[in-house]
């Protein structure tokens, strides 16, 4: 098997588990190759919508003799899996609003998990919320552990979160976008990604706000998005004034 991508390892190095792996949305299935082998688990499966992606899965496994302890199955989100059958569950490389569907969808199977492993790669914010304020067939989560890489000019947050007796609310709204543990630890990647990405907000504010005296036609849709780009720009303050 090819080396790991640093996304990759750091998804692996936040497992804690060691009984069964659930990796949905598998792709190349490298994740449970790589734990199997290790020998952090002896069983795992490797879902996927897919079916072409589940065979490229699937040769992966054959090619590193792991077809004896790596199940694959076809299905959408966790509609494959039983309730306690992973305690561990990883959802990476998805979009965030379908990361929370997949698990709020199968709410009985995500409750009964004994931690997941979250790489959502858009609407961050919403994901934390849904996660810490939903009640999956009785059982809330609370973020135990939260990482982040740059790699190849993308910026990656993986989240850790574990059963919790009663719903989280954070502190600030900047800790839904940006992580409450990733501000803790005054992440120094987190803090190149709020460099870079204020750059950007304040550039195109800058560009939208000259062109509102231009443009006095599509005024109305400017000054919307100028609002919301001040929004965020506020969340990015907010942000990097943990960082002291």
């Amino acid at each position: 098997m090819n080396r790991l991508s640093e996304r990759l390892q750091t998804i692996c190095s936040m497992i804690r588990g060691s009984g069964t792996l659930a990796d949905i949305g598998c792709d190349h299935a490298y994740v449970p190759i790589q734990l199997i082998k290790s020998g952090q688990f002896m069983h795992a499966i490797a879902s996927d919508v897919r079916p072409g992606p589940l065979e490229i899965a699937s040769e992966h496994i054959r090619a590193e003799a792991c077809a004896d302890k790596i199940e694959v199955r076809l299905s959408d989100g966790l509609a494959g899996l039983h309730p306690r059958e992973a305690g561990t569950i990883v959802i990476a490389g998805m979009g965030g609003r379908l990361t929370g569907r997949i698990l709020t969808d199968a709410p009985v199977v995500t409750g009964t998990a004994e931690e997941l492993i979250l790489e959502p790669q858009s609407d961050l914010a919403w994901v934390r919320h849904t996660l810490l304020e939903t009640s999956f067939a009785g059982t809330f989560f609370r973020i135990a552990d939260e990482d982040m890489v740059e790699e190849d000019g993308k910026y990656y947050q993986i989240i850790r979160a574990v059963p919790a007796g009663t719903k989280t609310v954070l502190a600030a709204e900047c800790e839904y976008h940006f992580g409450p543990v990733l501000l803790e630890k005054q992440h120094p990647v987190l803090l190149r990604y709020l460099k870079k990405k204020e750059k950007q907000v304040l550039r195109v504010l800058e560009n939208l706000k000259r062109q509102t005296v231009a443009d006095a036609g599509s005024r109305d849709h400017i000054i919307l998005r100028i609002g919301e780009l001040q929004e965020e720009a506020a969340l990015i303050k907010a942000a990097r004034e943990r960082y002291v």
